[in-house]
């Protein structure tokens, strides 16, 4: 299923999904290998983190989703093997004898993933630009700067694309398996090691039909409470920032009618066209329905609606002819001048 309704009351079936995409991480099929699909290990990546910061906080600050998302997948990693993999008598969490050898183990995944991908871009040969973004920037603006590159570059290379949250998206850089990215994050969210190209900011409004009746002057949370939050996985930037605007005047998610979650922003517009619910999104997704009457945008005064659109360009691919060509038609889609960076 392309979606999942959570109740708050119970997450068994997001318990029950997240054992199978668990189990789906870990195996490495002939179809994985032959699509070069990125293949993500989060509950192991998220223990790592944990054993780093010695905090569940820390750690889901770190990997830019709730800290119930990291306390659920730990408490999954337990069950799964049937012990304690944590030491929490102390303020610092540290792993216990179980969780080393699970560190370890997991240090190797992580390590022999990472292989495998380097692996293969060289298997595949060819002059290719592994470009990564979040689904944001690729939605509104990846065609139109794709379609200006080939103009101006008719005789480029293979371009591959890749959508993924802004957490992935940092490790993947780090880890050498792209060339070029952009991404939409909170101010908070640490870019280390990195070249970067500050882009114009993103505007983030609720996105409702008017069937619904909202008021749109002086909209308060009592009345977007009343109505389905469409969002993201926990993990989106976008449901990151909402978080935290909704702690910043004590008030929760949970206080919605309930939450549906997609894996797709163009099922989350369908949703809102159709009154399903309202979507906490992009302005410069909403603009063109805006515009026609199809849906209206709101704010609340209370809450800090921008956040950064960053282009990344790791210093040993900044040389590359290609990726600086691409990334000079990205930053001029823009209006901006060109920087230091790729000069």
């Amino acid at each position: 299923m392309p979606w999942h309704c959570r109740n708050r009351e119970s997450d068994k079936q997001l318990d029950k999904e997240k054992t199978i995409n668990y189990h789906a991480c870990m195996r490495i099929s002939h179809d994985h290998l032959r699509k070069g699909i990125l293949i993500e290990s989060t509950y192991l990546k998220t223990f790592i983190e944990v054993v780093k910061t010695g905090s569940f906080t820390k750690a889901a600050e770190k990997l830019c989703v709730s800290q119930s998302a990291v306390s659920r997948r730990i408490q999954f990693l337990e069950n799964q093997y049937d012990c304690s993999l944590l030491d929490r008598s102390d303020p610092v969490l540290k792993q216990t004898h179980e969780g080393q050898l699970l560190l370890d183990k997991a240090t190797q995944i992580l390590e022999i993933e990472q292989d495998l991908e380097r692996g293969l871009s060289k298997i595949q040969g060819g002059k290719t630009l592994n470009f990564i973004c979040t689904p944001t920037f690729g939605t509104i603006f990846l065609p139109e700067i794709m379609k200006n590159f080939f103009r101006l570059h008719p005789g480029s290379a293979n371009l591959k694309f890749t959508f993924a949250m802004p957490g992935a998206i940092r490790d993947h850089m780090q880890n050498c398996l792209f060339e070029l990215a952009v991404i939409e994050h909170c101010h908070c969210f640490d870019l280390p090691d990195f070249e970067t190209v500050d882009l114009p900011e993103d505007d983030l409004v609720f996105a409702i039909s008017p069937e619904l009746n909202v008021p749109i002057a002086g909209t308060t949370c009592e009345d977007l409470f009343k109505h389905t939050l469409l969002a993201c996985p926990e993990e989106c930037c976008g449901r990151v920032l909402l978080r935290k605007n909704l702690k910043a005047i004590d008030r929760t998610e949970a206080e919605f009618l309930r939450i549906v979650e997609f894996d797709s922003l163009e099922l989350i517009l369908n949703s809102v066209i159709a009154g399903d619910g309202i979507a906490y999104v992009s302005r410069d997704l909403l603009d063109p329905y805006v515009e026609d009457g199809v849906l209206q945008a709101v704010k609340l005064p209370s809450f800090v609606h921008y956040r950064k659109r960053t282009l990344i360009v790791p210093a040993l691919t900044a040389e590359c002819d290609l990726t600086r060509q691409f990334a000079d038609t990205i930053v001029a889609y823009f209006d901006l001048p060109v920087p230091c960076q790729l000069q």
